[in-house]
């Protein structure tokens, strides 16, 4: 590795904080089509794939901390925009949850298509995971109860 750039690790963390999806977006980042992005630090090599071939690269997936997104999670929203709009809800429990997802609570409109019934499995797929809990997507305060039981019909139907 040339001593002017930052180990494998320091430009993975810098790298993955741009969300970029593809080597086709590390591409456009490094040739400044994406002008919403900082500027690339020269620190940072262009080819990475070269420089740390022997610190720990394992493909470009791994370097931008994308995981493997099926047909089915691209058609959500996005983490934040699914979570806003789950919060207006008002939805105060994963019960509550399961059960407005098989249209057994009315609150005046089922769920939309762009929304997952299994926000976990949707959005853990990505580093940083933007999945917290279900207090989170919920929008309820941290003490109030959302946990489920091993029996319950909740853990069966994520299973």
């Amino acid at each position: 590795m040339s001593s002017h750039y930052i180990s494998f690790e320091a430009a993975k963390v810098f790298v993955r904080s741009l969300k970029l999806n593809s080597k086709e977006d590390w591409e456009l980042y490094i040739n400044g089509k994406l002008p919403l992005l900082p500027s690339k630090p020269l620190e940072i090599p262009l080819n990475p794939q070269q420089i740390y071939v022997k610190q720990g690269w394992r493909g470009w997936k791994y370097f931008l901390g994308v995981r493997y997104i099926n047909k089915d999670q691209a058609k959500y929203l996005p983490f934040d925009q699914a979570r806003i709009i789950t919060k207006r809800l008002c939805i105060r429990n994963v019960e509550d949850w399961i059960k407005y997802c098989r249209g057994k609570i009315d609150i005046g409109a089922p769920r939309p298509d762009f929304i997952p019934v299994n926000p976990k499995r949707i959005y853990s797929w990505r580093e940083p995971v933007e999945w917290k809990g279900w207090n989170d997507w919920l929008g309820v305060e941290e003490n109030f109860p959302t946990k489920i039981t091993r029996t319950s019909n909740a853990v069966k139907m994520f299973r």
